[in-house]
């Protein structure tokens, strides 16, 4: 477990866990699930004060100048909106739209320019909607059926059942023409050289107890990765706000299997998208 979420989430000293890898579609994911309550006090206050005092506490290298700037740095929102409008118009449907919601999109300021008569946003952390954009507070006051377009963006990483949620998000299109765009990072880094087995979990078990090789071993570890795509000898992977790791197998399989079709599935890289390498993907109702 990650020390910040194990200490601002579980309220508890980090513990081991397992990464799986589904064998079939090549989904990756912790066995460590956040429960409903306790996914409420991680995006309560979304990286607000009480968010970035335990975060940096436990991870120095997070910054106040970048929890000010994630999400809200203005080149980097022009390029995400752009990216965003620009895979509508390859998968020929720009737009524009009669309604469009930005499912846990913060404030909605992702939600391209001219898009769509109306926009909404729902979020968990009750922020103040950007002009021009209705706050939806509530999941209970999302309408069934009323959405052109639905936007989940960087939100399925997050989920401890993404099914579940694709489930619940599928019954606001709009019946026969509603539209979900789908986005999710493209976390695949290489784990060859992982410790393993009764070594790794002694290993693991060590760093654990020392605050101080712990957080020495996060940092060479995210950095690492970050920087080679690669978790490093000696580092770990942890569990942390992602819960999710898609391959393009495994995101089309859970949009099927929540009875939606893929009208378009792009892998993109670094140099193509604002956020790194992604998943774009934009889904339909199945018919019937």
């Amino acid at each position: 477990m990650s020390p910040f979420t194990a200490d601002f989430v579980l309220k508890e000293p980090p513990a081991l866990c397992r990464l799986l890898e589904c064998t079939r579609c090549g989904h990756r994911f912790f066995d460590v699930r956040y429960t409903l309550e306790e996914v409420g006090r991680l995006y309560a206050g979304y990286r607000e004060e009480a968010y970035f005092a335990c975060r940096n506490r436990h991870e120095p290298w997070y910054t106040e100048a970048f929890n000010r700037c994630v999400g809200w740095d203005e080149r980097l929102l022009a390029s995400r909106r752009e990216g965003i409008a620009a895979f509508l118009g390859r998968a020929g449907l720009p737009g524009p739209f009669v309604s469009v919601l930005d499912y846990g999109g913060d404030s909605g300021q992702l939600i391209p320019p001219g898009i769509a008569r109306e926009a909404f946003v729902f979020d968990l952390s009750g922020v103040t909607p950007v002009p021009g954009v209705t706050g939806i507070g509530r999941e209970e006051d999302l309408a069934a059926g009323a959405y052109d377009l639905v936007l989940l963006s960087h939100v399925l990483e997050h989920a401890p059942d993404p099914g579940g949620l694709l489930a619940k998000i599928a019954p606001l299109l709009s019946p026969g023409s509603g539209l979900l765009y789908v986005e999710v990072p493209l976390e695949r880094p290489w784990l060859g050289l992982l410790s393993r087995g009764r070594f790794g979990r002694a290993w693991l078990g060590t760093v654990r107890r020392s605050p101080v090789l712990l957080r020495t071993l996060d940092f060479y570890s995210t950095a690492f990765r970050v920087k080679t795509g690669i978790l490093p000898p000696l580092g770990f992977a942890k569990v942390h706000e992602h819960v999710n790791a898609f391959s393009s197998s495994s995101l089309a399989r859970v949009l099927e299997k929540a009875g939606l079709s893929i009208l378009r599935l792009e892998e993109t890289s670094g140099r193509k998208s604002a956020t790194g390498p992604a998943l774009l993907c934009l889904a339909l109702p199945a018919a019937g």
